[in-house]
């Protein structure tokens, strides 16, 4: 399949997809009367104790009617319920988009506390595929200048587009050390398998963290984090991290989160040096309604390395947006931008490497539509990295579909 069959495909999907909103809206002359309908049906289905039909009766209202706080509520109470406990917080936190009474505020950021600090073990599995047009990240440039000397880049190592198959699995588990204080593991794996034109990537992450669980809805945690990663089945770099987070409602709507690392790449390479970092990152979440939320953060970065060209500043921004339309539609757009610049000039090219690198992002999905549990989500990401060292330069466009499944 070639770039151009899947962004075909990826485009008849994303018309089915917003096809459906439409036809939602166009055959509801008593859009009222269906909602009414559709409540009776889920508090009966309640009063009897049948929770799997009152869950599908809310969740159509809530496709019905995105813009009601009150349908979210109910929805987040009933998969709290169910253990779906991921979803369950984020129709949770949609509600203090809502125009709440105090006392209701305080009991939702109470109810998203009590779901972290409650569920012993959650998990994933997710699988998609992906087409990109440059996976690698490799300079599209057919010649160098170094030493004022032209030089002819070999065509295997320019940017070439790959398929590839995307495999992750994950679990967490918690145990309370005492009433507000828990004990967390968690286990992480990430792989992409290429067709061949682009390294295999494989990541482990395994972590433990210390959190603490405040009043209002703060929350604290220490830990500790390993990343080992593997490229085309040989090992590539280890990464160990220490943490702190801290997270706490900012606005009646908003939540800020606070996150401190220290860490060391240690690369497998011999003669490569190891890069320590050292980072702060901000980011805050705001629900602007229980149909639309943002985001937006920054972050600084110090990298120091025995290797002077290896060491450098970093500095980044995103921002991004979640908007539910009527009829089920959910979409996405994250917009990230990030600017590195190295101490020393590079010891081949004589230069000061200074990247700027800017990555846009559209998810969508239906809620509507399910496949065993999961919900199909499409997703298409543009990304390019320009670079005063021209080898650094590139451009890449990313498309996927993707199933996950929770525990």
């Amino acid at each position: 399949m070639t770039l151009k069959k899947l962004s075909a495909g990826l485009l008849v999907l994303l018309c089915l997809t917003l096809g459906a909103a439409t036809t939602a809206r166009a055959q509801t002359p008593t859009a009222q009367q269906q909602e009414a309908r559709l409540w009776d049906l889920a508090v009966e289905a309640g009063r009897k104790g049948q929770t799997t039909q009152a869950l599908a009766q809310m969740e159509r209202l809530v496709s019905l009617r995105p813009d009601a706080a009150r349908y979210h509520y109910e929805l987040g109470i009933l998969l709290a319920q169910l253990g779906q406990d991921d979803r369950a917080r984020y129709h949770l936190e949609l509600v203090r988009g809502g125009d709440l009474p105090p006392e209701i505020r305080a009991e939702v950021i109470r109810r998203v506390q009590a779901i972290d600090q409650r569920r012993p073990w959650d998990g994933y599995l997710r699988f998609g595929l992906v087409q990109e047009s440059n996976p690698a990240r490799r300079t599209a440039a057919e010649s160098l200048q170094i030493g004022g000397l032209s030089f002819t880049i070999n065509p295997a190592a320019r940017a070439q587009s790959a398929r590839g198959l995307n495999l992750g699995v994950g679990a967490t588990a918690q145990n309370a050390l005492k009433a507000r204080l828990n004990l967390q593991g968690a286990v992480h794996a990430d792989a992409t398998f290429y067709d061949g034109d682009a390294p295999d990537d494989v990541q482990l992450r395994g972590s433990v963290t210390l959190q603490y669980f405040g009043n209002a809805g703060r929350q604290s945690g220490l830990g500790l984090a390993l990343t080992p990663r593997w490229l085309d089945g040989e090992a590539y770099a280890k990464t160990l991290q220490i943490f702190a987070t801290h997270s706490r409602p900012l606005t009646q709507s908003g939540t800020l989160d606070v996150m401190l690392r220290r860490g060391r790449i240690d690369y497998a390479q011999p003669g490569v040096a190891p890069l320590d970092q050292s980072e702060v990152q901000l980011t805050y979440r705001h629900a602007a309604s229980p149909r639309l939320a943002f985001h937006g953060g920054l972050s600084a970065e110090r990298r120091s390395s025995a290797a002077a060209w290896e060491s450098g500043r970093v500095f980044g921004l995103s921002a991004g947006a979640t908007y539910a339309f009527e009829g089920g539609v959910v979409a996405g757009l994250d917009l990230n931008a990030l600017s590195r610049r190295h101490d020393s000039p590079h010891p081949l090219f004589g230069k000061i490497r200074e990247d700027h690198l800017v990555v846009a992002g559209l998810r969508l999905l239906n809620r509507d539509w399910s496949w065993r549990g999961m919900t199909p989500v499409l997703s298409l990401a543009w990304e390019k990295q320009t670079s005063t060292l021209a080898y650094y330069s590139y451009d890449n466009l990313r498309m996927g579909l993707t199933l996950t499944k929770r525990f």
